[in-house]
């Protein structure tokens, strides 16, 4: 049978994951402005009562940036534990090194 394969290296999974971090960083400010947006627009004078589809779009709105910065705060908190084994596992090299 050929080598045993190894799976990607840390470096390969950090920058795996910083790329999931900025998307899922760039989707939950894309919901928060479009929610900003939605919110703006009902605040002008023409607006002065809340129709059921006012209603609905707002809430959707807020339902999607919700959703997005729940997915960014996996994803970042995923990033961050894998960054900071890869220090402790630097620091005991280091230690167990002398260094």
């Amino acid at each position: 049978m050929g080598a045993k394969e190894h799976g990607p290296s840390r470096g390969e999974l950090e920058a795996a994951w910083q790329r999931r971090v900025s998307h899922a960083q760039a989707r939950y400010r894309e919901k928060a402005v479009a929610r900003g947006l939605i919110t703006e627009r009902l605040a002008l004078p023409q607006n002065e009562g809340f129709d059921s589809d006012c209603a609905l779009a707002l809430d959707q709105a807020l339902r999607r940036e919700s959703e997005a910065l729940e997915e960014y705060k996996r994803v970042l908190t995923i990033f961050s534990e894998l960054i900071h084994d890869a220090e402790l596992f630097s620091d005991n090299a280091g230690a167990k090194l002398g260094l």
